[in-house]
């Protein structure tokens, strides 16, 4: 598998977004801001459960700060 990222893992919605997230958002405002604006697309696990890829959310970490210091 070349040119996949070793440290690319799938995080669970609660470890995104919520009070103990990495985004502390509530999942309304997850969902508007960053789901269905498309700036971060989910990956399906099963028929309800769904999941993020940690490195696009660390992206998302970084634009927030840019857009603070900005």
């Amino acid at each position: 598998m070349a040119g996949i990222s070793k440290s690319r893992r799938l995080l669970r919605l609660k470890q995104v977004y919520g009070p103990q997230g990495r985004i502390p958002v509530g999942r309304s405002m997850f969902y508007d801001k960053f789901v269905n604006t498309g700036r971060l697309r989910l990956v399906p696990l099963g028929e309800r459960a769904k999941a993020a890829i940690e490195d696009e959310v660390d992206a998302i970490v970084n634009e927030i700060i840019a857009e603070r210091d900005a």
